[in-house]
Formats: C-alpha cells, sequence, structure tokens
C-alpha cells in the first residue's frame, strides 16, 4: 500500500512538470512579456486578464506577438474571420493555424480589427434611476427631493431613449422649486455613425413661470464613439417649440435650430464615468432668442448596479420672463441603480 502511494505521488509530480502551461504570452514593443490569458480586442485596444492585476488594457499597437494555447477567432480589416492557434511569426505579423486551411494564414498585425469579439445581443438596453432626498427639521424645515430617470433600447439601426426629471423643494411648507422635464428621442441610423434623429420635450417650471414648453424637433446627428467605455455623439436640426406662460407674459410658438451634443467617458478601468450633456436652440426670427440646458457629473459604480452620481445642471435663457434671472443651477448628489452597459 505504501508503494502504491509513493508511485501516485510521483506521477502527480511528473504530469506537474511536464503538463502543459495554459497561459497566453503577449509581447510589447517596448521588450516586455506578459502572461495570462486573451480575452478580446476592439476598437484598437486589448483587454488581457492577468493573475495579479487582474484585467488591463493594451493599446494594439503596441503589441508586436501574440501566443495562445487555445484558438482564439480573429476579424481582419476586410471583415475576413479566422480562428485558430497563433504560431511562431516574423516582428509586426502574426500567423494562425486554422483547420480548414493546410497551411498557417499569415497577415500583418496591424491588419487585426478584433480578438474575440463580443457578440452583440439583437437590442442592447440600459435602464438608470437615481433618487436624492434632503430633509431638515427643528430650527430648519425644509425638504427637497430630485428624481431622474433613463431609458435607452438599441439596436444596429435603431435607437430610442426616453427620460424624466422631476425637482422639488419646500421650506416651512413654501414650495421653492417645482419642476419636471420629460423627453423621447429616437434615432435612425444610416451609416455606422450617421444618423437621422427625431427628438421632443415637454417641460414645466413655475418658479420660471413656464407652464408648458414643448418642443417637436428632428435632423441629422453623427456618433463619432459608441463603446463601453466613451460615447460622444452631436447633433443639428430643426425644432418647433411652444411655451405657454403664467401672469401676463404672453404665449410663444417659433421655429428654432438646435445643437445637442452628448459625451460619456469612463476613467481608469471604469472607476468612474463623467457625462456630459447639453442642448440649446436659437429662435430663426431673432438669433438673440436663446436658451440651453446642460447636465454635467460625475458617476460612481458602487456594486452590482448600484451608483451615486454628483451632477450640475445648468440652464440659460436668454429672453427669460422680465423680473427673472437669466440662470438657474442646482448642484446635487444622488443614489441610482443602473441596469446594462
Amino acid at each position: 500500500m505504501r508503494s502504491r502511494s509513493v508511485l501516485f505521488f510521483c506521477t502527480i509530480l511528473i504530469f506537474s512538470f511536464t503538463g502543459k502551461s495554459v497561459a497566453d504570452e503577449l509581447y510589447l514593443k517596448n521588450g516586455d512579456r506578459i502572461t495570462g490569458q486573451v480575452i478580446t480586442m476592439a476598437e484598437g485596444e486589448l483587454i488581457f486578464e492577468t493573475s495579479y492585476a487582474g484585467e488591463i488594457h493594451i493599446d494594439w499597437a503596441e503589441v508586436s506577438e501574440l501566443k495562445t494555447d487555445a484558438p482564439i477567432t480573429v476579424i481582419l480589416s476586410d471583415e475576413t474571420s479566422l480562428q485558430g492557434i497563433p504560431s511562431p511569426a516574423e516582428e509586426g505579423e502574426m500567423k494562425l493555424e486554422t483547420e480548414i486551411i493546410a497551411e498557417p494564414v499569415s497577415f500583418n498585425i496591424a491588419e487585426v480589427k478584433a480578438i474575440n469579439p463580443i457578440v452583440e445581443p439583437p437590442v442592447k438596453l440600459l435602464a438608470r434611476v437615481n433618487f436624492g432626498l434632503k430633509i431638515e427639521g427643528g430650527n430648519t424645515d425644509k425638504e427637497d427631493y430630485h428624481i431622474d430617470g433613463k431609458i435607452v433600447a438599441r439596436t444596429k439601426k435603431n435607437k430610442f431613449t426616453a427620460g424624466l426629471e422631476l425637482d422639488r423643494e419646500e421650506t416651512a411648507d413654501v414650495r421653492t422649486t417645482d419642476n419636471w422635464l420629460g423627453y423621447i428621442r429616437y434615432d435612425h441610423y444610416l451609416t455606422e455613425k450617421l444618423y437621422l434623429n427625431t427628438n421632443s420635450s415637454f417641460e414645466s417650471d413655475e418658479f420660471k413661470e413656464i407652464s408648458s414648453r414643448t418642443v417637436l424637433g428632428a435632423g441629422p446627428g453623427y456618433e463619432l464613439w459608441d463603446t463601453d467605455l466613451k460615447h460622444l455623439s452631436a447633433e443639428l436640426g430643426y425644432a418647433y417649440i411652444t411655451e405657454s406662460f403664467e401672469e401676463d407674459t404672453p404665449n410663444e410658438d417659433y421655429s428654432a435650430i438646435r445643437f445637442a451634443l452628448e459625451f460619456d467617458y469612463f476613467i481608469y478601468k471604469k472607476i468612474f464615468q463623467f457625462f456630459h450633456w447639453d442642448e440649446a436652440f436659437t429662435n430663426t426670427d431673432d438669433t438673440k432668442d436663446i436658451w440651453l440646458r446642460s447636465r454635467t457629473g460625475l458617476r460612481f459604480p458602487i456594486y452590482k448596479g448600484l451608483t451615486w452620481t454628483v451632477q450640475y445642471n445648468f440652464d440659460w435663457d436668454n429672453f427669460a420672463v422680465s423680473g427673472l434671472d437669466r440662470v438657474d443651477t442646482i448642484l446635487f448628489i444622488t443614489l441610482g441603480y443602473q441596469v446594462g452597459d
């Protein structure tokens, strides 16, 4: 029995030392060598998982050679798809041993568009809701709250966006802030980046003396980036605006030029996200009649969809109702929940 145990232990040791390594190897142009596992590469960025630093993001242009023990899927710049195991090649080149082609397929490493591309679902969904509340008692009797929510449904050719913002504030049972904004947008993509946009928004603000403001607009848009890490798009178009005011201010309806910008960017391995959105309108009959609204902030993921957000709202109206300030600002912190990327 004892001799059998020794034999079994020796067998385990032999297999441990002779077994093939399953670690992928990455060689950079500066001479560094990294071991780990290839996850994916897209948009010129390789995600490589290591045992000591987790997932690291590497500029694909800095890669000189890639070795793997398991097959990988490679998409070239001409959309050719290959699956196989990389084999040794000259610097700047890549060879792939495939099952369907007898000889290894050679190509320039700069021709690689993607590796192990992530299969996108037919519909990508993003839903987010944030809530902020402040209540003071004792010598100060005050309560205020902010709620905002947004949902985005995206396919390859279409995107639907809807959202709502609500602000209320009361001091000693006297309301000092009361406004809400709702919006709906639809984008149809003509190319990967160029799209046609239709948009509408509805708002009310008691303390700006705006009973209602309705915007219906349309125009082209261009999306420079749209990945899990960054987004940048701009829109320019036409809008028809109807405004109803309180007291003695006459109601208005007019045509306007609309400009919108949206920018999101995750900083340092998704630790936090910077975001900015603004929308500006210029009356076509009076170019001095300009108003805009913007939202800027930082969003911090906490755990499994939970986030907290610091946000600054800036609204400016060059032709505000007589006696009112042109600028309205608010800074708040909210706790939220998000589903999707």
